[in-house]
């Protein structure tokens, strides 16, 4: 995202603060994501719901940190599918850090967060990204495209729904992925129970024809890779 440069003596200050303790600017109370807050943190706008990032601080930086562990730039990607979009934390990456030609197809579940995407965040400026507002699993389900990259960051707060990691789900992605495609699943992993969801999704896809990783950004975040062969 680009900066924004300050335009009243409220908004220094604002901006200044930033990089102390940060700057609450607004909290909304979403139906499907609970509370979701713009914060001002070192300068850059970003979105927390009540336990965790949800795009432009953490999370960003497990994802460009994931992108350049896979050398994601070098990879022959023209169309790929992301599940969860919050607002624009994986676009932002692949096009202006990147700068990758790769359409990008978004499937967002919360009208809140493609209202604050485009309010906060300038959502409209990315070039070749195209939003959906729908539900992942019935978008999987239904979906007769193929891509040569999915990325699933599917959470309510610092969770991953159930439904999302069961075999039926991560049976239909496979059946989305073009040969040689390739998975990236972003997990948060602190507790005993996310942790075997986390390994009854390793070992889906340890059984299937593919090359499995697991990559560890940062400390509370596991994020697999498999690439269909």
């Amino acid at each position: 995202m680009k900066d924004r440069h300050p335009e009243s003596m409220n908004e220094w200050i604002q901006l200044a603060g930033s990089y102390i303790w940060g700057q609450r600017l607004a909290t909304y109370q979403s139906k499907v994501s609970g509370k979701l807050e713009v914060w001002m943190v070192n300068g850059k706008l970003v979105l927390n719901s009540a336990h965790a990032n949800q795009s432009y601080d953490s999370l960003h930086h497990v994802f460009a940190h994931v992108f350049e562990e896979i050398q994601l730039a070098n990879q022959p990607v023209r169309n790929a599918l992301l599940l969860g979009l919050g607002v624009g934390s994986v676009p932002a990456i692949i096009e202006e850090e990147l700068i990758m030609n790769c359409r990008i197809t978004a499937i967002e579940k919360d009208p809140l967060m493609i209202e604050l995407g485009k309010k906060y965040f300038d959502l409209k400026r990315f070039k070749h990204l195209q939003i959906i507002l729908d539900d992942a699993l019935h978008y999987v389900e239904s979906c007769k495209k193929q891509f040569e990259l999915i990325i699933i960051d599917l959470f309510v707060d610092n969770h991953v729904p159930e439904p999302f990691t069961n075999k039926k789900f991560l049976s239909d992605l496979n059946r989305l992925l073009t040969k040689e495609g390739f998975v990236l699943l972003n997990m948060i992993v602190q507790t005993p129970e996310q942790l075997e969801q986390f390994k009854r999704v390793n070992q889906f896809f340890n059984d299937q024809d593919g090359v499995t990783k697991i990559l560890e950004p940062i400390a509370t975040n596991k994020v697999l890779y498999w690439q269909k062969y």
